[in-house]
């Protein structure tokens, strides 16, 4: 006895193999058996006959940094099968970020994603300032999907440099006002302390 088997749905493993009809055992968690007719009784029986069993996807360049703070089902993305969704990309993200610093952040995010300023500044529930703060933040919440985070390049900036982060952003900024090297390596250190406590990576864009 298993915990489910799908049963008679057109299995599409991953693996490039062709399709077939059949059933998957899962026990555990964890798949216990693929192929056609299996001996095994599940104690939940799913009858998938004319539908397509599939490994979860991977939604690798997804935006839901805010979004996940009131929204635990990350829609779109699982309605459509995405068992993982990865966010932080393009140098966006939420943290870390200093309370004084959320407003500017978050006009920061909004002139690059086109995400509105007053979505995020009161629909968000801001309960952490350091990344490792956010995963913790994240961790309490039930998803109906796994997440993994990176560390995005304007978060770790503004932590920094504060209003200056925006300089290189204006004609002249970045020669008039160069990051100085103990700002790089403040910011060096706080990508180093994200990926310590489980950030997938650091991006920019």
């Amino acid at each position: 006895t298993v915990d489910l088997v799908v049963r008679g749905g057109t299995v599409v493993d991953g693996t490039g193999a062709p399709a077939f009809v059949g059933d998957v055992a899962v026990a555990g968690g964890i798949v216990f058996a693929v192929g056609p007719n299996l001996d095994v009784v599940g104690i939940e029986e799913y009858d998938a006959r004319g539908l397509i069993v599939t490994p979860g996807w991977i939604d690798c360049h997804t935006h839901f940094d805010a979004q996940i703070t009131w929204d635990p089902y990350l829609t779109p993305s699982t309605a459509n099968g995405v068992t993982t969704c990865i966010f932080g990309n393009c140098g966006i993200g939420f943290a870390p970020c200093q309370p004084e610093r959320r407003e500017f952040l978050a006009a920061l995010i909004e002139a690059v994603e086109d995400l509105p300023g007053p979505v995020i500044t009161q629909g968000m529930v801001w309960d952490w300032e350091t990344f490792e703060e956010y995963l913790d933040s994240v961790a309490r919440r039930e998803l109906a999907c796994d997440v993994a985070l990176m560390v995005g390049h304007a978060a770790v900036r503004t932590w920094v440099m504060g209003k200056r982060a925006r300089a290189s952003d204006r004609p002249g900024g970045a020669a008039a006002d160069p990051v100085k090297p103990e700002e790089i390596e403040a910011m060096a250190a706080l990508v180093q302390d994200a990926v310590a406590a489980g950030a997938l990576g650091f991006s920019t864009s």
